[in-house]
């Protein structure tokens, strides 16, 4: 079995021909088809990946002589020719060349001094209309919502799945009862000679994902702009990052209005009661071995723990005691190789600010992350405008993103035993 990729593309060179278009969709296909079943590639798989990079690399330098190698998945055709709106705001869209900028900071810097007309060369090489349309680098792009993500939990560990147009739909079938049905709702039996064969009606359950757009302005005085040195822009890059994961993060969790549901409010969720007499704003024992217990058994190798930072506190003080006169053993148990320091029962436990305080329903969370899936249009738009703010001698930065996020199951799963359980299991209020 060979290792899925990290997606690194070859981009479509301008005017690319229909030939290359193909081939390199079809191996976007093969990469998303292994991601989307959580598996590594077949061998089969790893020389068709082969072929199509031969491939496409043959038929792009026959095209045009030379191959442009992006660090995204990005799809084709997405530099931008704009013009100014009402408000003066240049309009710039995600594109495929690295234009030579060394980060966010850079670029923004060199838009700002190309509005107040001190153009930057780099910016003539991207520039696609002449009048104020740019084509943000692909790496810029990717950097915003997949870099460094090591302060996100789902926006990590979830399914993703790239969206090339406003809408996608992940095709499946119904799976929620085992009691008085097959998997998928096929029932197998024994057929007796001559005898007729069991019947059976798949239901389909279509994901149906829709690209909203979130966005936010921000002021940036023009002083700053011109004078700050390249450790400030870079705190500003990571800072305007940051917040794009943090929005990102608590939208997956908590969702966003009626745009987004979000992992807490789906209806696929299993809440565990807290047990009679419990003290408020505890946690016991009784509650993590029976919030595990209403865990899809197919998610126990795949599931992750979370908890609000004061839920973190009452798990570590939990113990469990093994067979008559055993010693307490800690419910937390350090990591040896995972992606966090402490595990519960073998699995990773993550702390996060994004789950409701101590107390409140679903401050203790375990979930299988592969079965919640996000969405990503990569598009990522930048508008700057030296006109909005400028008795005020700023600039402003306009920037919208587009995303959704669902979980694959549309309810519960009952089970043989008569009993329900699901992807994300949450403890109760106490």
């Amino acid at each position: 079995m060979g290792t899925i990729r990290n997606f690194t593309t070859t981009g479509f060179p301008e005017r690319s021909s229909v030939e290359y278009q193909k081939l390199w969709i079809a191996r976007q296909n093969l990469h998303a088809q292994a991601i989307l079943e959580q598996r590594e590639f077949t061998p089969a798989e790893e020389r068709e990946w082969q072929r199509l990079d031969f491939e496409l690399e043959r038929v792009g330098k026959m095209s045009q002589g030379r191959l442009t190698h992006a660090d995204s998945a990005l799809p084709p055709g997405t530099s931008f020719g704009g013009t100014r709106n009402e408000n003066g705001y240049a309009h710039m869209r995600a594109g495929l060349s690295d234009g030579g900028f060394s980060g966010l900071p850079d670029f923004l810097l060199a838009a700002y001094k190309t509005l107040h007309g001190h153009r930057d060369e780099r910016l003539l090489a991207i520039s696609t209309t002449g009048t104020g349309g740019y084509a943000l680098p692909s790496q810029l792009v990717v950097n915003l919502m997949e870099g460094n993500l090591e302060d996100t939990v789902l926006m990590k560990a979830c399914q993703r799945v790239q969206m090339d147009t406003h809408d996608a739909s992940i095709p499946g079938f119904v799976d929620d009862d085992h009691e008085s049905s097959g998997a998928y709702g096929i029932d197998w039996a024994v057929v007796a000679e001559g005898a007729e064969y069991a019947t059976s009606d798949l239901t389909l359950n279509q994901v149906n994902l829709h690209a909203h757009k979130f966005g936010t302005r921000v002021y940036v005085n023009n002083e700053w702009l011109k004078d700050a040195a390249t450790a400030a822009r870079l705190a500003l890059e990571k800072n305007l990052v940051g917040s794009l994961h943090h929005f990102v993060e608590k939208t997956l969790w908590r969702g966003s209005g009626a745009v987004i549901g979000g992992a807490l409010n789906a209806n696929s969720v299993v809440e565990v009661d807290a047990e009679t007499g419990q003290a408020p704003d505890t946690v016991v024992i009784e509650n993590v071995l029976k919030m595990r217990s209403r865990l899809l058994p197919t998610s126990w190798n795949r599931c992750i723990w979370c908890a609000n930072p004061a839920a973190h506190d009452q798990l570590s003080r939990l113990t469990i005691t093994s067979g008559t006169g055993g010693m307490p053993v800690g419910l937390l148990q350090p990591s040896i190789a995972g992606p966090t320091a402490e595990t519960v029962f073998g699995r990773p436990l993550h702390v996060t600010e994004h789950l409701p305080a101590l107390g409140a329903a679903g401050d203790v969370v375990v979930l299988d992350p592969s079965l919640f899936v996000l969405g990503d249009r990569r598009e990522v738009l930048l508008d700057v405008s030296a006109h909005e703010r400028f008795s005020f001698d700023q600039t402003v930065f306009r920037c919208s993103v587009r995303f959704d996020a669902q979980p694959l199951m549309r309810a519960a799963m009952t089970c043989e035993d008569g009993v329900t359980r699901s992807w994300c299991v949450t403890l109760a209020a106490r």
